[in-house]
């Protein structure tokens, strides 16, 4: 199976995008702490959908286990910070795949991005 790379990217946009949303939020209003718990647990639901879909890529796969586990030697106490950090190391992710993308788009689209 043929890995969509521009869909794999958007995802990994969207989950950019909503950790980025997390590291801006004000905490010390318990509304934006409901607020974060949902945008928690949609960060969740989009990397499992992203981890089974790089399940068909062994490269995908590499990297996305690689990135959870620089993930988890992340250190704060404080949620935004840790969501900025996280932010960061899936950037560099979907920095990689618009290469990809360029270089499957050189060699002429001989596979389907």
């Amino acid at each position: 199976m043929i890995i969509n790379y521009q869909n794999m990217t958007q995802k990994l946009e969207n989950l950019n995008a909503l950790l980025l949303e997390i590291s801006h939020i004000n905490l010390m209003n318990k509304n934006n702490l409901d607020k974060i718990k949902n945008l928690w647990q949609n960060v969740k639901c989009l990397k499992d959908e992203i981890f089974l879909q790089a399940n068909n890529d062994s490269v995908l796969y590499d990297w996305f286990l690689f990135l959870n586990f620089q993930e988890s030697q992340l250190e704060s106490d404080d949620i935004k910070v840790l969501a900025a950090q996280t932010s960061l190391l899936y950037n560099d992710l979907i920095i990689k795949l618009k290469l990809i993308i360029s270089g499957l788009n050189i060699i002429g689209g001989q596979e389907k991005i």
